[in-house]
C-alpha cells in the first residue's frame, strides 16, 4: 500500500492538468484502490465515486468515503438522458467535467449529457475493452473520450489480473480439498485477459480448451496449443 501511494502520488505530481476540472470516477474499490483515488482527488475536484457494485470491499468504501463521496452504481443510472443530466447536475452543476469511466457506463446518454448539462463536459477516459467498444460504436462522439484500453500499458495489468484469477481458483479449489493441476478448464473468451488465464493455468498442468465466437481468435488459440471448443 505504501509503495502504491507513493506511486499513484508521483504520477499525480508529474501530471497534473493544465486547468482545473471536476471529476466523476467509476471504478473498483478493491484493496489497492484508496492510493489512486486519492490521486484523483489531487489532480481534480473529485465530485462523487461510483464503486462497481460487484468488486466493493466495504473497508475500503469506507476509507474512500473519507477522500469523496460514492453513490451507488448501475446501468440503468446512465441510459436515461434526464437522469444521466441530473446525476451530474447534482454533482458538478456549471463545471468543466472529465468522466472517468470502467465499462461504458456513460455511452449511452453521453451526447444527452454534452447537449443538456449545464457545465462542459470535458472528455472521457475509458479503461476497459468492453467500454472501448461502447464508445466506438457511437456515430458521433460529442467530446473527447480518451481510451487507454489498447494501450501497451494494459498488458502487464491483464496479466496480474490473469494471474490473480488463477491464484483465486486454487484457492477455492483447496478450499474443497482439491487440487488444480491435472484437471480440465474451459476459458471463454480468449482476448488479452483470457488468453492470459489460459497460459496461466496450462503452466500449472491444466488441461485448457478455449472458446471464443471470434473465428480469428480461435486461430490463436490453435496456434498457441490450445483445444479449441466448437
Amino acid at each position: 500500500r505504501a509503495r502504491l501511494d507513493a506511486y499513484f502520488a508521483r504520477i499525480a505530481q508529474t501530471f497534473a492538468p493544465p486547468e482545473a476540472v471536476s471529476s466523476l470516477l467509476v471504478t473498483h474499490l478493491l484493496v489497492e484502490r484508496p492510493g489512486f483515488v486519492r490521486a484523483v482527488a489531487s489532480v481534480s475536484r473529485l465530485r462523487v465515486v461510483l464503486p462497481k457494485p460487484k468488486s466493493v470491499v466495504p473497508a475500503v468504501r469506507s476509507e474512500v468515503e473519507t477522500i469523496a463521496p460514492c453513490a451507488e452504481l448501475s446501468r440503468e443510472m446512465f441510459t436515461d438522458p434526464d437522469s444521466a443530466v441530473g446525476f451530474l447536475e447534482a454533482h458538478a452543476a456549471g463545471e468543466p467535467v472529465v468522466l472517468l469511466d470502467v465499462g461504458g457506463y456513460f455511452a449511452p446518454s453521453l451526447s444527452a449529457v454534452a447537449k443538456g448539462f449545464s457545465g462542459r463536459l470535458v472528455g472521457v477516459v475509458e479503461d476497459t475493452e468492453n467500454g472501448h467498444r461502447r464508445y466506438a460504436e457511437m456515430q458521433e462522439l460529442p467530446c473527447p473520450v480518451v481510451s487507454v484500453a489498447r494501450s501497451p500499458l494494459k498488458d502487464p495489468e491483464d496479466y496480474l489480473v490473469g494471474q490473480s484469477v488463477v491464484f483465486s481458483t486454487k484457492a477455492l479449489m483447496r478450499g474443497r480439498g482439491d487440487i488444480l493441476p491435472g484437471r480440465a478448464a474451459l476459458v471463454i473468451g480468449f482476448g488479452k485477459l483470457g488468453s492470459s488465464i489460459a497460459r496461466l493455468l496450462q503452466a500449472k498442468g491444466v488441461q485448457v480448451t478455449v472458446y471464443d465466437v471470434d473465428p480469428i481468435r480461435r486461430t490463436h488459440a490453435l496456434s498457441q496449443g490450445f483445444a479449441v471448443a466448437p
